[in-house]
């Protein structure tokens, strides 16, 4: 059995076009947040929409894992929607809002 060592990016591994693999791999990191997001909130699906600016059946896809039915752009918006950093754009404090607390730290 041949090894070979991973580019950081599993959907480059499996031989997606760089644009692409890249694309997904963004995609994957934010859908991954916003699930923490959701869980961390205790969230039900009308619940999650709401706060994420997503219709419920943007929201059920996410929860089903459909990459494909989501756009990173679309992503994006629903993560600024509900204040969440990231995975590119770290959160410094001046993006908190008043009282400097981070919405998706459960207020602690």
């Amino acid at each position: 059995m041949e090894f070979r060592e991973s580019s950081g990016n599993v959907f480059l591994d499996l031989g997606f076009p760089e644009e692409e693999g890249e694309d997904l791999l963004r995609r994957s990191q934010y859908m991954r947040r916003i699930l923490e997001y959701i869980r961390h909130h205790g969230l039900d699906q009308t619940e999650a929409a709401t706060r994420l600016g997503l219709s419920p059946s943007e929201v059920s896809a996410l929860l089903q894992g459909h990459i494909d039915r989501l756009t990173t752009p679309r992503l994006a918006a629903a993560m600024e929607y509900a204040q969440l950093a990231t995975p590119h754009t770290p959160r410094s404090s001046s993006d908190l809002p008043p009282g400097g607390a981070d919405p998706d730290d459960g207020g602690a």
